[in-house]
């Protein structure tokens, strides 16, 4: 007992007394600091990204960005995927991390991952209202950009397109009156898109309709 009074008074004691809960606070820390830097730095990719090809549009889901303009492929998109897949192998169920994994992978044009990505945030996160949305856009990507589609999988993912919309409580009404308002102010992209995502839900009335085979020749293929 002597010993161990003589051990703990020297100044090794009680250097490591002060030392081995830092060291272990630090283990503690270590991966939750390190994911949140991972997330910082791939969403200031995105941020950049985002301003440099699509600053017209700041205020649209990701998916929908993809949809109403052309995005350059971008080797800093891979970059940012990069470090939040590293972050999402520390820490599987981190909602924030999968949420900006399906945004950065709508971003680069890779639908069918960011529906997975966006799936699992709305399992980790069944209330928030983001995770359906960006889902039913990136379907809706799925059939703007794959011209290899089959009826059936273009069915398909049409279907989901409109199921996930209304399971957030969008309508027909909802869009085909977003189509008239970007019309009439010249917002040409947007107001194909929601005619577009209108006509999915039922067909379009006669003075729409128009105006979308209007909008195909205005914006082209």
């Amino acid at each position: 007992m002597t010993s161990l009074k003589r051990f703990f008074s020297t100044p090794y004691a009680k250097f490591s007394a002060v030392l081995i809960p830092l060291l272990i606070l630090g283990i503690l820390t270590w991966q939750p600091i390190h994911v949140l830097n991972l997330q910082a730095r791939a969403g200031k990719i995105m941020a950049i990204y985002r301003q440099d090809y699509a600053p017209s549009y700041e205020s649209f889901l990701t998916c929908q960005i993809s949809l109403l303009t052309r995005l350059p492929k971008n080797e800093r998109l891979q970059e940012g995927i990069g470090l939040l897949e590293k972050a999402r192998n520390l820490t599987p169920f981190n909602a924030h991390t999968t949420y900006l994994l399906g945004q950065l992978y709508c971003l680069n044009g890779d639908f069918t991952q960011a529906i997975d990505a966006f799936e699992a945030f709305s399992t980790l996160r069944p209330k928030n209202p983001l995770g359906g949305l960006e889902t039913a856009f990136a379907h809706l990507g799925i059939v703007f950009t794959r011209e290899d589609l089959s009826d059936l999988d273009r069915d398909f993912h049409e279907n989901q397109c409109v199921t996930g919309l209304q399971s957030e409580g969008y309508s027909f009404d909802y869009f085909l009156t977003k189509g008239d308002t970007a019309f009439e102010q010249e917002a040409y992209a947007p107001a194909y898109l929601w005619y577009r995502v209108a006509a999915l839900f039922q067909p379009l009335p006669e003075e729409a309709a128009l105006r979308l085979v209007l909008l195909v020749d205005v914006l082209g293929k």
